[in-house]
């Protein structure tokens, strides 16, 4: 998907204007806007982790546009993954690889 059509769905579902974007983005005014305006598909790396930080979503999402899911902020491939561990019967061995063993309560 397209750079601004994504920040165009993250302006509509938080109901944030460009104004919004650039001041909890550390970005210009003028930066975000001519995302918007000029229907940009893709933007320079450091404004695309400014972008990312401020609104608090990953790169990933800004750059693929993959949704998340419910209210978790998972992505579908995220939810997936985590799905497949709770219903797998190697979970104490995943935690041990993680180094979570015993730290992390159901």
């Amino acid at each position: 998907m397209e750079f601004y059509k994504i920040l165009e769905g993250i302006m509509r579902e938080r109901d944030l204007t460009v104004a919004d974007i650039a001041r909890i983005s550390g970005l210009p005014d003028s930066t975000v806007r001519m995302v918007v305006t000029r229907k940009q598909k893709r933007v320079a790396l450091d404004v695309a982790m400014k972008l990312s930080k401020g609104l608090k979503v990953s790169l990933e999402f800004l750059n693929e546009g993959e949704a998340p899911t419910g209210n978790s902020g998972l992505t579908p491939r995220e939810q997936s993954l985590l799905d497949a561990y709770r219903a797998s019967d190697v979970k104490v061995a995943v935690d041990r690889l993680l180094g979570v063993e015993g730290k992390v309560s159901e």
